[in-house]
């Protein structure tokens, strides 16, 4: 009987998406290097420069997971038929963020096809429970080259997909909008 494969983090990467040591340490430089590292294995991905760079300063506003020193910005692409992430790690904590928070040394860029589908779900899902792992982030941070990295993101098997949060109802939907009639407001005045 034949089980099937258990997807992994490493099946959404190569070893060439991976970079040991980043070479730049500014904020766009460092989007740079991974974007560059995304276009060497697939020239149709288009140059997101702009748009990786305004993710990562979302996600460095707005991430509950930076005390453990990983961004996760994640760009929508249009001709993307698959998720798929490229992975720096800096030598020296990257000057990004206040004192309070510990310094960032790994950025996860993660490109999603512009469908968001249920296996990209599960790969930003993954990456996120990630980011809360600490223990897994000081392997990535130990591996010595990017073979030794692409092995500790073997050992992460997706989330499943019974284990991803439902998304809420869109309440723009007109089936969806509360009824707003003055007794229901005021109902909720008192």
């Amino acid at each position: 009987m034949n089980l099937p494969k258990l997807c992994t983090l490493a099946d959404y990467t190569k070893p060439e998406f991976i970079i040991p040591q980043l070479t730049t340490r500014t904020t766009t430089s460092v989007m740079q290097e991974l974007t560059t590292a995304l276009r060497r294995e697939n020239g149709s991905v288009p140059d997101q420069l702009s748009s990786s760079t305004a993710a990562l300063i979302r996600e460095l506003l707005t991430s509950p997971a930076l005390d453990f020193g990983a961004v996760f910005p994640q760009v929508r692409v249009a001709a993307l038929p698959r998720p798929r992430f490229a992975l720096g790690r800096a030598g020296e904590p990257l000057p990004w963020l206040a004192p309070a928070f510990r310094p960032i040394d790994l950025v996860f860029l993660i490109l999603d096809p512009l469908k968001a589908e249920v296996e990209s779900r599960q790969l930003v899902s993954t990456l996120q429970n990630l980011g809360k792992n600490c223990l897994r982030l000081d392997d990535l941070r130990r591996a010595a080259t990017t073979e030794e990295m692409l092995a500790v993101l073997a050992q992460i098997p997706l989330v499943a997909v019974s284990e991803l949060a439902t998304l809420p109802l869109i309440t723009a939907a007109p089936h969806n909008r509360p009824v707003t009639t003055r007794n229901y407001n005021r109902r909720w005045r008192r």
